[in-house]
């Protein structure tokens, strides 16, 4: 009987060991639980304030204008700050596209039968830990109006059997500097094409045409891709 009774004081302080050791076992792994993963930085906001102003000194076919913008308000959590921009055209072929530290684009160059113009500009930053481009909002600005306008008149007449003489002059307004492609159509069929406006008129002979109402239409597209028709009529014996 006393044997027994010596023996219950170990089981108990087996006991409590045991427990002791669940729980620091358990506090062991809480501690060695994985960190959340770091906040992703974030990319700037849009800049501010994009303005696009010519600038004086334009040559024949040639406008210069400056752009500026504000640092965006919100510069992100990135780091080094700088700034993507792309030049389009009236017909939104890109000109030009680079990167820059500054806030301005200093005395652009142009040709001015391209306007308006559209510049598009980002700021963007780095994620410090991956390298990766953080790129904010674009921003646009547009100058510039449509110009280079080619205007031409028509005038034709048989010059012998199945032969018609079409003549091509230029119309005002007249820029000698500004010239474009020129497609001649006779009842909706391609019969000549060339170049019109510039300095020179054109001239086109048709060959071949048969007798018959005849409906000429002349259409000349101006670089900033505006079309300009011009028609006339006549009668072929």
């Amino acid at each position: 009987m006393s044997h027994g009774a010596s023996i219950r004081p170990f089981r108990a302080v087996g006991i409590v060991v045991a427990t002791l050791l669940a729980i620091l076992l358990a506090g062991g792994t809480a501690a060695a639980a994985p960190a959340p993963p770091p906040v992703a930085p974030t990319p700037p906001g849009p800049v501010g304030g994009l303005t696009l102003t010519a600038q004086g000194g334009q040559g024949a076919r040639t406008l210069y204008f400056d752009g500026r913008w504000d640092p965006p308000a919100d510069p992100g959590t990135g780091a080094g700050l700088h700034y993507t921009y792309e030049v389009r055209n009236a017909i939104g072929t890109p000109l030009d596209r680079g990167t820059t530290a500054n806030t301005t684009l200093e005395r652009y160059a142009q040709d001015r039968c391209t306007q308006p113009y559209t510049v598009e500009v980002s700021a963007v930053t780095q994620d410090p830990a991956t390298g990766e481009p953080l790129v904010g909002p674009a921003s646009t600005a547009t100058l510039g109006a449509t110009s280079c306008q080619i205007h031409s008149s028509l005038t034709a007449r048989q010059t012998g059997p199945g032969t018609v003489q079409v003549d091509i002059a230029r119309a005002a307004p007249v820029d000698p500097y500004v010239a474009g492609r020129c497609v001649l159509t006779d009842n909706g069929r391609e019969v000549w094409a060339g170049t019109c406006g510039g300095i020179d008129d054109e001239s086109a002979t048709l060959t071949a045409v048969a007798p018959g109402e005849h409906d000429l239409v002349l259409t000349t597209r101006s670089p900033n891709g505006q079309e300009y028709p011009a028609t006339t009529s006549m009668s072929v014996r």
